[in-house]
């Protein structure tokens, strides 16, 4: 129940992201850029939060070191917009989910 409550905020996050994306797909490379430089942020913030949460467990240096590298890839994203939204949109979002991905299976 514990890791439900933790993850539960980027699940919604998620969700509203997505939903967003789906609604305003007229100008959407440059709204999904920017909706795209947003999530990233708002979750190393959270990546942040959880990492004090799980100090004392294995594994949590890389809840520490995803939250760095998502935040990095979302000042990428900022520092481009919007000379490089097409390209930008696939490789930051399926980077940052790798490594999303990969600090939750090693906890």
């Amino acid at each position: 129940m514990g890791g439900l409550l933790w993850e539960l905020p980027i699940g919604i996050l998620c969700i509203a992201t997505g939903g967003y994306i789906l609604m305003d797909s007229a100008p959407a490379l440059l709204s999904q850029t920017i909706a795209l430089a947003i999530y990233p942020i708002l979750e190393a913030i959270w990546e942040f939060v959880v990492r004090l949460k799980l100090l004392p467990f294995r594994g949590s240096g890389l809840v520490l070191f995803d939250g760095n590298v998502t935040l990095i890839l979302s000042a990428v994203i900022w520092m481009t917009w919007p000379s490089s939204s097409a390209s930008v949109v696939g490789t930051l979002a399926g980077i940052s989910t790798l490594f999303n991905e990969t600090s939750r299976r090693v906890l």
